[in-house]
């Protein structure tokens, strides 16, 4: 046992939570301590800085900044409709390592994505009659909250006839917002 004149041989003092053996001098002796530093403390939690948009759901960790002095998992207690826009009221439970759980409401605003994606490398193009076309080698779209959005073609090209041929390149995002673009492909003969 440690007497209570004791005083610390070391100036080390842990402020992570953890078991840890400290060194304590009483009198001329020095003597091993267990000493445990808990967290009594719940994490904090703070909504982060939109924009967010309907029809694009995020994870608890895409909405929330948690504050802790160890690792934090958080899950919906009630989750936001992705589906509508306007203010939406949900709730977050967060747990720290040592079991300290908070319970947060917040309300988040969604928007309506309204910008339609944009189309890169749908260009006119030349090929050779009967040689294969891959109409999406370099064309691809972008929506401002999508990332890459899928993009379909249609065309009437005859491989096996020379001449000019349109394409139209298609993209639409979650919200529906769409782009079209028509462009020419010109099929000669190989010389």
């Amino acid at each position: 046992d440690l007497h209570a004149d004791g005083i610390l041989a070391e100036t080390f003092i842990p402020d992570t939570p953890g078991h840890y053996v400290i060194r304590v001098q009483t009198g001329a002796e020095v003597e091993l301590a267990p000493l445990e530093v808990v967290d009594p403390m719940a994490p904090a939690l703070s909504l982060l800085e939109g924009p967010f948009y309907a029809l694009h759901p995020l994870s608890p960790e895409d909405l929330i900044r948690a504050e802790d002095v160890s690792p934090v998992s958080l899950e919906y207690v009630r989750e936001p409709d992705w589906t509508r826009t306007g203010d939406q009221a949900f709730q977050v439970k967060a747990i720290d390592a040592f079991g300290n759980e908070t319970l947060a409401d917040f309300t988040l605003s969604l928007n309506q994505d309204t910008t339609p994606p944009t189309l890169f490398g749908a260009v006119d193009r030349i090929g050779y009659v009967n040689e294969p076309i891959v109409y999406l080698r370099e064309t691809y779209a972008e929506g401002d909250v999508d990332g890459r959005v899928e993009v379909s073609v249609s065309s009437q090209v005859i491989l096996s006839q020379k001449g000019k041929y349109s394409v139209t390149y298609t993209a639409t995002d979650l919200s529906g917002n769409t782009t079209s673009k028509t462009c020419t492909f010109t099929l000669v003969k190989p010389t």
